[in-house]
């Protein structure tokens, strides 16, 4: 039996040993009067709330009930709070690693879009090499080589202005380029603007000191110049260095030489 039900019956039977003395009648009474509700009882059940020593049981179940109630603390105002960052953060784990799966996928896209376009321009392809370059353009356009490539195959179709701003987007992503300063070069030549394709081609021999088609367009910028001395000086750089040029172009280049006078 509970401490409010002992209570409440010790109240009860005083209060019906006070209607005995008194001669009054339990029928007289309103059955209600005895709840918690009527303010004499509830003060004399309070009172004896207060009053009883609590048992050794009920210290027990306080005991599991405190230590139950700070569990349930703990898990809505610590673990609950945790869970969620958990959460985040693997979620952040999986993004990267997706990120990381479709960039490589991407790469890996790319690269064989370019060797399609190489391929293709051996060929003189030049319409199936700028597909694959201008797919490749739209997987990843911050890749250099791309642009400076796509720009090679718009001037074999005749397109400079469209060539001449791939190269220059070639060169916006990575300046020091060497082939997109002398594929630009070649463009500054064809429209008789010698001084800025020799700024373009001596910076790429800075960059690439050895680099033979440079020094064979900056040959030919110097000989149309009227500067023989220079001309004459990069055609036999050519020569020396320029193993793999076709071999009617070093033919040309070694009659150049003699005709110069060297």
């Amino acid at each position: 039996m509970s401490l409010i039900h002992e209570a409440l019956k010790k109240a009860q039977l005083q209060k019906q040993s006070q209607q005995s003395s008194d001669g009054a009648t339990a029928s007289s009474r309103d059955t209600t009067s005895d709840g918690p509700t009527n303010p004499q009882v509830f003060a004399e059940v309070k009172s004896s709330l207060f009053k009883a020593a609590p048992s050794k049981r009920t210290i027990v179940l306080l005991g599991v009930f405190a230590v139950l109630f700070l569990f349930f603390l703990y898990n809505t105002f610590f673990s609950s709070s945790n869970k969620p960052q958990i959460a985040l953060k693997q979620a952040g784990q999986k993004s990267v690693q997706t990120e990381k799966v479709l960039d490589e996928t991407a790469r890996q896209e790319v690269a064989k879009l370019k060797d399609q376009a190489v391929d293709a321009f051996k060929k003189s392809d030049f319409d199936t090499a700028w597909a694959s370059l201008n797919a490749a353009s739209s997987i990843d356009e911050k890749d250099a080589e791309v642009w400076n490539n796509l720009g090679v195959v718009l001037r074999k179709r005749g397109e400079t202005e469209k060539a001449e701003k791939a190269f220059k987007k070639a060169l916006d992503l990575r300046p020091n380029y060497p082939e997109s300063l002398n594929n630009i070069a070649i463009l500054d030549i064809h429209k008789q603007d010698y001084d800025t394709a020799t700024t373009h081609l001596q910076k790429a021999l800075e960059l690439k000191p050895n680099y033979a088609e440079a020094l064979f367009h900056l040959a030919l910028v110097s000989d149309l110049n009227k500067k023989t001395d220079d001309a004459l000086a990069y055609y036999k750089q050519v020569i020396a260095l320029g193993k793999n040029f076709p071999p009617y172009i070093l033919d040309q280049v070694r009659d150049r030489i003699l005709n110069i006078g060297g």
